[in-house]
């Protein structure tokens, strides 16, 4: 079926491969100077085949003959590849120190539940292990720049052992390498310690981030290592640094926003922090990145300022863009939107109503539409989520292509009252959910999927289980049954993972 050979893993892991084989061909040996192999043989390949068809064997034949590190290892572009498309997963990189002069570097398969190594595994023809590229910086007292190596590799089977007299070191310069990489407990102290000195790219902050993110959830890291991470990056001035920070923030909240207490400490923990970037960001000039960061910093610190500082207030600033947007005095500047459309949705059930006027006017554009269908879900309202839900499923308030998707990923995701009526109503209608929207093949598991995945208790876990698994229901069929599988064991990590952190957030 066309649509689940072009799903998310076949756009994001092909986009992320065709990335990691454009630094590996663009890498000189022995220079650190690009070059532009990889262009110079796509354009090649474009221009032999083009109007007929072709096969990948054929591109990596095409790309093989500008592919300047050929000699200097021996590989080919398909050996390299054909261990990243031909089977499934991706490697996690250990670093550890090899002994008192030399650092080793070695490869594993990555599961998020790393104790199922093995486990039910699908038959690999390279066993799970990757041509695995390697590039790094390191820093040393007395350098004012950090170094960076030559291109290496990890081969399948095999490990990298490198001389290491440095004060530090960051593998995947450049954050191009599609793996992971765990650094032992000395490694990460170093790194920590000299962030400054190491001038990770904005790319390469990124990529620490989401790894040691991921990395904490399979258990390779303890929580520890995350929060000191989000403390440090929190305060970044880095649009795209800042914001994937508190995607984290949030993921972590979103396991915890069932626990009272330990979630309005978790918010506490980054009012400061936010209402001095939002108050930096105001100060900013009119860039484009500044616009970015002012609408972030809005929105992060009405999410997590208790709006008692007295330097600043955030809701009023909001409070003054929504009138004026109602009364039609200005427009919200579209940085503002995300913002502003949230703030309104939970004032009040009638300023929620005015933001479903905005959604539902016939000129709004699909952009616009977008942010409002969002600001909608974030009430914490139960008889407006309810309301929501009812809407999504009116072919005539929402449009049939949009319904379950908004069900899906803005409200049962928003917070913890929409997660819970997102999943009640789930196992309480789901035959008439799947009726409505039949004709969206790929829409219902997606759906199925994002309520389950929001599930941080075992009892919710056993009720979905009750309804899905019991064939007298009619709830599982043939087509979402993948997508629920895989909700399902994102449940039981986040019921682990908060099995496992609770008590230690709890502390902090």
């Amino acid at each position: 079926n066309i649509y689940w050979l072009f799903d998310a893993i076949a756009y994001c892991k092909g986009a992320a491969i065709i990335r990691q084989l454009n630094m590996v061909m663009s890498h000189s040996e022995g220079d650190n100077k690009e070059n532009k192999s990889f262009q110079d043989g796509m354009k090649a390949y474009l221009k032999q085949y083009k109007y007929s068809s072709a096969n990948q064997s054929q591109l990596y034949s095409t790309l093989d003959k500008s592919f300047s590190s050929k000699s200097a290892e021996g590989l080919t572009v398909e050996q390299i590849m054909s261990t990243w498309t031909l089977q499934m997963n991706f490697p996690v990189v250990t670093v550890e120190q090899y002994d008192k002069d030399n650092l080793i570097l070695s490869q594993r398969r990555f599961l998020i539940a790393d104790e199922n190594q093995g486990e039910g595994t699908q038959p690999s023809p390279y066993g799970y292990q990757w041509y695995v590229p390697v590039k790094y910086k390191t820093s040393k007292t007395g350098n004012a720049e950090p170094g960076v190596s030559d291109l290496q590799w990890i081969r399948p089977n095999g490990h990298l052992v490198r001389a290491f007299a440095d004060d530090s070191i960051f593998v995947i310069v450049g954050g191009d390498g599609f793996y992971l990489t765990a650094y032992s407990l000395d490694l990460w102290n170093k790194l920590t310690a000299n962030l400054g000195a190491l001038k990770l790219s904005s790319g390469e902050m990124q990529v620490l981030l989401y790894d040691t993110h991921l990395l904490v959830n399979a258990g390779f890291y303890p929580l520890s290592r995350e929060l000191q991470l989000l403390t440090e990056f929190s305060k970044s001035k880095d649009y795209l640094v800042l914001r994937e920070a508190f995607w984290q923030i949030g993921i972590i909240e979103s396991l915890i926003n069932m626990e009272g207490d330990l979630l309005k400490t978790w918010k506490a923990k980054w009012a400061d922090t936010v209402v001095s970037q939002f108050t930096e960001a105001k100060k900013s000039g009119n860039g484009y990145t500044d616009q970015l960061m002012k609408g972030l910093t809005m929105k992060l610190c009405l999410a997590y300022n208790d709006n008692t500082k007295t330097d600043i207030n955030c809701v009023a600033e909001a409070s003054t863009l929504w009138n004026k947007k109602k009364s039609k005095t200005s427009e919200v500047a579209p940085d503002y939107k995300d913002a502003v459309y949230s703030y309104a949705a939970k004032v009040s059930a009638a300023e929620w109503d005015e933001v479903w006027k905005l959604y539902s006017d016939p000129s709004a554009t699909a952009v616009e539409k977008k942010l409002l269908s969002k600001a909608l879900a974030e009430t914490e309202d139960e008889l407006l989520i309810k309301k929501y839900i009812g809407y999504c499923m009116d072919s005539s308030k929402v449009k049939k292509s949009n319904g379950l998707w908004i069900m899906g990923t803005y409200i049962a995701t928003a917070n913890s009252v929409g997660a819970k009526i997102s999943l009640d109503y789930m196992l309480e209608n789901y035959p008439a959910i799947y009726q409505n929207f039949v004709t969206l093949e790929m829409e219902n598991p997606y759906y199925v999927k994002s309520v389950i995945s929001q599930i941080t208790s075992e009892t919710d876990l056993q009720r979905v289980k009750a309804k899905f698994e019991d064939p007298s229901t009619g709830y599982m069929n043939d087509i979402i049954k993948v997508e629920y599988e895989a909700g399902l064991d994102t449940a039981r990590a986040n019921i682990q993972w908060l099995k496992k952190n609770k008590d230690f957030l709890t502390k902090k």
